[in-house]
């Protein structure tokens, strides 16, 4: 009779680093689940969450505070998306907050 295996709860930072294991392994998604016994739809579910993560991570803001006295025009804001935005004289601060929130 075969013995049932037991299954392993991991929490984030476990899945996290098996991620990474994998990353540097270079096998493939399946191999590496089998000889870790993860079952292969719970590391999709992480290393979705993982690549989440990581993206919000890439996309923080920087506050650059600007005196007006010190800004020689124009002005251009560049999204990650390639958009860009142009302007000829400084625009109210409401107004660019209103653009990137």
């Amino acid at each position: 009779m075969e013995t049932p295996t037991k299954k392993v709860h991991r929490n984030k930072e476990e899945m996290y680093l098996l991620i990474s294991s994998w990353k540097e392994s270079g096998i493939s998604q399946n191999a590496f689940c089998e000889q870790h016994n993860l079952p292969y739809s719970i590391f999709q579910y992480w290393l979705k969450k993982f690549k989440i993560e990581a993206e919000e991570q890439e996309s923080v803001f920087t506050e650059i505070k600007i005196s007006s006295s010190s800004v020689s025009c124009p002005i251009e804001i560049i999204f990650p998306s390639g958009a860009r935005v142009v302007f000829k004289s400084l625009p109210e601060s409401s107004f660019l907050r209103s653009l990137v929130f």
